[in-house]
């Protein structure tokens, strides 16, 4: 059985949002783009009557986000560069405390593993 909480949290999850992407260090990575998928949690504490979308955390947004800005953009060598830009607008969402995003790369190498990292922070104080 899982170790629960001290506290009630609610945990909104989006997962697998696959994005066609120029990323990476290798020279192969440079000449194409290649699939990524983006998961995210966000965590909040906080309470609500849940009678309205605006009592909840909205994963419309972060997927309008990856869609709009990460689509099409131009190269990014790290992963970790995207994480960082992800959690920062993650916290924009006053409601969130706590975040996880994780992005993988499976067309690395295709078959035998798939490479990925994760972040998972908490907001800045």
């Amino acid at each position: 059985m899982s170790t629960l909480p001290d506290e009630d949290l609610m945990i909104v999850r989006l997962e697998d949002v696959e994005i066609d992407l120029s990323i990476g260090i290798m020279a192969w990575e440079h000449e194409r783009r290649q699939k990524i998928r983006v998961s995210v949690e966000m965590i909040s504490r906080h309470k609500a009557a849940w009678s309205s979308i605006a009592d909840c955390l909205d994963y419309a947004r972060v997927h309008d986000f990856l869609m709009q800005r990460w689509a099409g953009r131009g190269h990014v060598d790290l992963v970790e560069t995207l994480c960082e830009e992800l959690v920062a607008f993650v916290f924009e969402e006053p409601r969130v405390e706590a975040c996880r995003v994780r992005i993988r790369k499976p067309e690395v190498f295709p078959g035998t593993a798939t490479p990925s990292v994760e972040f998972i922070r908490r907001r800045p104080r």
